[in-house]
């Protein structure tokens, strides 16, 4: 799944990171913003005819979530492993599907998140969660540490109540959007059915941001922050 806005200069990157796996069962749904660069011809060219992806472009801005959610619509088998790949981001090598597939293997995982390098070659932050979190279901108490690369089965993002994806006022979460379906998958999996992966699979582009979206983001996390944690589940 890759969603995203004025990321000309990083579509070439993208796209091939996607097309070079060398693991080639997957299928791409792509769902582009309003941009104010050249994004849309430069994905629609580099997509061409390829019927591995399958592109929607939205004539208004819906961010980040919403056209996440959109994408997982788009997916019909409930044990499909989605994964995550902003279109202004890249996998970082050509087995990365590879070796999500193979953890995938053993059926207790129900998600996966991981490691990352920056525009700048700086490792992410991301570290495996520490046992007291999970014993005490306490993610969203916690310092944050589940990133990318982000994957997860598309029946575990099924059980998420959508109105958590919404602020107080019913207008879509448009920052902090990870937090708002990663704290209930978590949740929900409990550490039986989670893996960390140490290795980098994920090349991440950072942006500085403006006051406002920080206003905004600080805003957004502070609900989804606020919000009662989800239960642990358990699926035969």
């Amino acid at each position: 799944m890759s969603v995203g806005r004025n990321c000309a200069n990083f579509v070439q990157a993208w796209h091939r990171s996607i097309v070079d796996q060398e693991h080639d069962n997957w299928h791409c749904v792509v769902i582009l913003d309003p941009s104010n660069d050249k994004s849309i011809p430069l994905v629609q060219s580099a997509i061409g005819g390829d019927h591995r992806f399958t592109l929607f472009i939205n004539k208004n801005r819906h961010g980040c979530l919403r056209n996440t959610h959109r994408c997982t619509k788009e997916v019909q088998d409930p044990e499909s492993i989605l994964v995550c790949v902003d279109l202004d981001d890249s996998l970082y090598h050509n087995r990365v599907l590879s070796v999500i597939n193979d953890i995938y293997q053993d059926k207790d995982v129900w998600m996966t998140y991981g490691s990352y390098i920056d525009n700048n070659g700086n490792r992410g932050w991301s570290k495996e969660i520490k046992d007291r979190v999970w014993a005490n279901n306490s993610h969203r108490q916690s310092t944050w540490s589940a990133s990318h690369l982000r994957t997860f089965k598309k029946w575990l993002w099924d059980m998420i109540d959508p109105t958590d994806f919404l602020m107080p006022d019913g207008s879509w979460i448009i920052r902090a959007t990870d937090r708002a379906f990663m704290y209930p998958m978590l949740e929900m999996c409990g550490k039986k059915h989670v893996r960390y992966i140490k290795d980098i699979l994920y090349k991440y582009n950072i942006y500085g941001q403006q006051t406002a979206e920080n206003k905004t983001e600080m805003s957004s996390l502070k609900y989804i922050l606020s919000k009662k944690p989800y239960k642990q589940i358990e699926r035969h």
